[in-house]
């Protein structure tokens, strides 16, 4: 892992001067993120996400960083809002179906799934090989809905 040491210290000093500052939380986020500190990352993008709630960008990297700390719920809340201000958001969408098949709600997720391909999600090779697809890969409808197959949109569940 690289040492970012300098960097958190000028954002820790940066954030004490300016606590309402943003760019500032964003950035000592990102910088916790690439260190595998999720609980950081999430306190930083809370606040930041207090101060500038419209702002889906910031939701979606807190959705994100809540994903990352096996925060599911959490993170599928963030990604609906994101989905909220931000209809054509793909990996919003893409990530509502990981979120639910990471809570074992496996329907839902199909169905998220779904909603994320039909809005113009198109990467199939990568969601054959994510781990927070586990859950619903092998249901038969998984590749159907990845494949395009019509039959496969018979899943109806409304998971808003």
């Amino acid at each position: 892992k690289e040492d970012f040491a300098a960097a958190r210290e000028l954002l820790r000093r940066a954030i004490e001067a300016d606590p309402a500052e943003v760019s500032y939380r964003s950035r000592r986020a990102a910088l916790a993120t690439k260190a595998g500190d999720h609980v950081i990352a999430v306190e930083h993008l809370s606040v930041a996400v207090a101060l500038r709630p419209e702002d889906a960008m910031l939701r979606f990297d807190y959705g994100f960083a809540l994903f990352s700390g096996e925060r599911y719920a959490e993170g599928l809340a963030e990604f609906r809002r994101v989905i909220e201000r931000d209809p054509g958001n793909l990996d919003a969408r893409y990530n509502i179906a990981c979120g639910l098949a990471r809570l074992g709600r496996a329907e839902e997720a199909l169905t998220a799934l779904q909603e994320a391909v039909t809005a113009g999600f198109h990467d199939a090779d990568f969601a054959r090989k994510d781990p927070d697809l586990e859950a619903i890969r092998s249901d038969a409808r998984f590749e159907g809905i990845l494949s395009g197959d019509p039959s496969a949109r018979d899943i109806i569940i409304d998971w808003k």
